[in-house]
């Protein structure tokens, strides 16, 4: 009863969202970022509407479902077609930023792990994190060898922001590639403990301090909603028995917000709670 109430509760989201925001692919909406936030100084800002990256995860299916995790790593922030300010370990970018996931779709199409099947998200939870001193080094994930897509780094990387999913697909296409299109609700870390989702204060274990809210200046409040996408071509994706690796996946995130705020953002911080109610008990198992 519970996991039907929740999956009518995202359908009702989603739906709602995709008539209120039908226009997000066109044109998203702009936002300013601050960069003294991560790496100190007088104010570094810079407006946008597109987060791009690529990413890679490492899934296991299991009759009908997977579940695996990953990582994307940001490349830039871009207005339009223009790069307004890079991200990575390079000399030319000012701080890494790149994002970790855990994620669980059911097949809605085709065969498990074949050419053309397609499936629904019912899981996507994620965590942006700050990398000042570009020491974080990423592993591909790689079926033939049962190699996950992992990211170490030397402890110090901050928390900026986290979501949950509200709906999504994937797939994988008759080329050899695959894609993923999710909404997620989004939230910004606002101190110790502490996070806001639009205009709404939550409590969150993953935010050690309010770096996010410094860093995503405007809007204030900031977007409650994240969409992602990501694709990639041919020999993009490797299946060995019941292992599914993707990577190379180019794409990246937008933002907006709820267009209505009342039943529709309570929704959403529902399915939130729920996400950091699951996090906080795998921390403690």
């Amino acid at each position: 009863m519970k996991t039907l109430k929740a999956r009518t509760l995202a359908v009702a989201l989603a739906s709602a969202l995709s008539m209120g925001v039908a226009s997000q692919a066109a044109a998203a909406p702009a936002f300013t970022i601050d960069l003294s936030a991560v790496i100190g100084g007088a104010p570094q800002l810079f407006s946008g509407d597109f987060f791009s990256g690529t990413s890679t995860e490492l899934l296991t299916s299991v009759g009908n479902t997977h579940t695996g995790s990953g990582w994307m790593q940001l490349s830039g922030l871009s207005s339009g077609a223009v790069t307004q300010v890079p991200f990575g370990t390079n000399a030319f970018s000012p701080f890494n930023m790149y994002v970790t996931f855990d994620l669980e779709d059911v097949l809605t199409s085709g065969a498990m792990n074949a050419p053309g099947s397609t499936y629904s998200l019912t899981k996507l939870d994620f965590v942006l994190w700050a990398d000042a001193d570009k020491a974080t080094t990423f592993t591909n994930a790689n079926a033939a060898t049962n190699t996950a897509a992992t990211v170490a780094n030397n402890g110090n990387d901050v928390v900026l922001g986290f979501g949950s999913l509200i709906a999504g697909t994937a797939g994988l296409s008759g080329l050899g590639g695959a894609f993923l299109n999710s909404i997620n609700v989004f939230g910004v870390c606002t101190g110790a403990g502490t996070a806001a989702i639009g205009g709404t204060a939550v409590a969150s274990p993953l935010c050690a301090s309010d770096m996010g809210k410094k860093f995503f200046v405007q809007p204030d409040p900031f977007y409650d909603l994240a969409f992602t996408e990501f694709n990639n071509t041919a020999q993009g994706y490797t299946v060995n028995g019941n292992l599914l690796s993707i990577n190379s996946a180019s794409g990246g995130v937008d933002f907006n917000k709820v267009p209505e705020p009342g039943l529709l953002s309570l929704m959403g911080i529902g399915l939130l709670a729920g996400f950091m109610a699951k996090r906080k008990a795998s921390k403690a198992a």
